[in-house]
């Protein structure tokens, strides 16, 4: 068995990879290359932060909106691992190590899971409370 790295094709590789991703930089208009900002300024921003209701808030109001977006977004990520480790298990073609490592990664995201619905009972509770 050939246990050598092919450091020559490794090398290829890159070097034509390299190339490619050049002539494709190269071929692109110059307005894309170059962004001009050509706005109204600091004011014209403060302004149009003003408008998006994000000074208007009150801070506890912003903070838990932001908690809240955390929680939906960490269950996002629970449910995509979930998905992940099922792909895993049915690409383990009965491989018993496989199997077992799909099946702990399902069982560590399913208590995470209802850790987020906990983490997000209690910021809801605190939601309650505060507002």
């Amino acid at each position: 068995m050939n246990t050598h790295f092919n450091w020559r094709g490794l090398l290829c590789s890159f070097g034509l990879t390299f190339t490619g991703l050049s002539a494709l930089f190269l071929s692109l208009p110059q307005s894309i290359l170059a962004a001009v900002y050509d706005g109204g300024g600091l004011q014209e921003g403060v302004n149009e932060a003003g408008n998006t209701g994000i000074g208007s808030a009150d801070i506890r109001t912003t903070i838990i909106k932001i908690m809240l977006e955390i929680v939906s977004y960490t269950a996002l990520l629970a449910v995509s691992v979930i998905i992940l480790a099922g792909l895993y298990l049915i690409l383990g073609f009965g491989d018993e190590g496989a199997k077992d490592k799909a099946k702990k990664i399902i069982l560590y995201v399913g208590v995470g899971v209802l850790l987020i619905l906990l983490a997000g009972a209690i910021v809801q509770f605190i939601k309650g409370l505060v507002l």
